[in-house]
Order: structure tokens, then sequence, then C-alpha cells
């Protein structure tokens, strides 16, 4: 059946394997995961860990030149690392966010991926390789994906912006945009790159082995 304009019809993967008479039988496979929650909190968490390990790094002898300055160098930024500025004056709150759904998209896209059933029996020596690189680069575009969060957060904190609070949310989305480009020819961006592939290897690395405890099942029609 011809499907109309405006009518959307869902196609599922389909894999054939042997039914009870031992004929190919067409079927749907899932892959369950009951824990990505779990996941997700622990993105969350890596984030800002991470974060503040690089401001601290940066307070090093020899670093700090490398360190971003204050885009307004009358206003001073708090302690750091700390709840409002684990680095770079981005707050843990916008980076826990942002962590969270980079972490969320790589995981997806990471354990949605198929492979033929031969290489997933073989173990995480085989499947691994395989998503090396797609979490490699994928775990550096949804870190760059996740950024504006992070602007969006420091702008609506930045003390400088004084309006009123319900006013606030309007300012910040104007403002995503020029503190984005503004700290684009900074170390910022260098930072994310590795910490997106980093995560993303090692996304691939957790995948490859739940794998393991977590088989495709079969769906039947």
């Amino acid at each position: 059946m011809k499907n109309r304009i405006g009518q959307y019809s869902h196609v599922p993967g389909q894999e054939f394997r042997p039914g009870t008479d031992g004929k190919p039988v067409p079927v749907r496979v899932r892959r369950r995961f009951p824990h990505l929650g779990i996941v997700c909190m622990a993105y969350a968490g890596l984030g800002p860990l991470a974060a503040s390990g690089a401001e601290l790094l940066f307070k090093l002898p020899g670093w700090r030149e490398w360190a971003p300055k204050a885009i307004d160098q009358a206003v001073t930024l708090p302690p750091s690392p700390s709840l409002n500025n684990v680095m770079f004056g981005a707050g843990a709150i916008e980076v826990a966010l942002a962590s969270l759904l980079a972490g969320w998209m790589l995981w997806r896209s990471l354990w949605n991926v198929r492979l033929p059933q031969s290489v997933q029996e073989a173990g995480p020596r085989s499947t691994f390789p395989r998503l090396v690189w797609r979490g490699f680069w994928s775990g550096i575009g949804f870190t760059l994906l996740a950024c504006p969060i992070v602007a969006f957060g420091f702008a609506m904190r930045d003390p400088a912006l004084d309006i009123p609070l319900i006013t606030r949310p309007i300012a910040g989305i104007l403002a995503v945009l020029p503190l984005l480009i503004s700290r684009a020819f900074t170390v910022i961006p260098v930072l994310l790159v590795l910490s997106g592939a980093a995560l993303g290897v090692l996304s691939a690395a957790a995948v490859a082995h739940l794998w393991q405890d977590f088989p495709e099942e079969p769906v039947f029609d």
C-alpha cells in the first residue's frame, strides 16, 4: 500500500533467522538496557568533575597563560573550582546538563549500532574496533552540540547582566552565539574536542562489554 502525503510508515530493520521448521524467518531485533538512567547520571557527574580537573590544571605554573580571560575584566568570577564556577566561569549545573545530554545521545548512538551476529558473538575484541571510531567522532560532535547549554547557563548567571530575572532567559538566548564566538579562539574548543573524544572511546568500550550481558532479542511479528 502506497503512503499518502502526510502519512508515516515505520519499517523496522529486518533480520532472517531460522524458524521452528528450520526455514529463514524475518524477525525484528532489539537490545534491552534497563540501566540507561544510571548511565546518564554518570555522564552528568563526570562532566563537572572533568571540568574541575581541567580548571585545577590551568592553575599550575606554565599553564595559566593559556587560560581564557574573563570577557568583562570588571566582573569578578566566583572562586574556582566551585559550584558556580567549575571551569572558566561555567557552573556545575549547566555543565552537568550538557554532559547528560551529550552522553545520552552518544550512548544511544552506540547502543543501537547493528553488527553481524558472528561479530557480536566474538566478544569485545571484535565489537570494540567497530565501535571505537563511531564513538570517537560522535563523542566530539555531541559534546560540541551541547555547548550552547553551558553558554546559556553562563549568560544567565552573568553578574554584569543587570536586568530583571524574568527577562534573563531571553537575554541568555541572545548571548549564546556571541559567547560561543568569543571563546572559539581560546583553548576551550581544544579541551572540548579532547574530552569528547575520550568520552566516545570510553563509551564504545563500555558498550562493547555490556553487549555481552544484553544480547539482541528477536521480536517475531
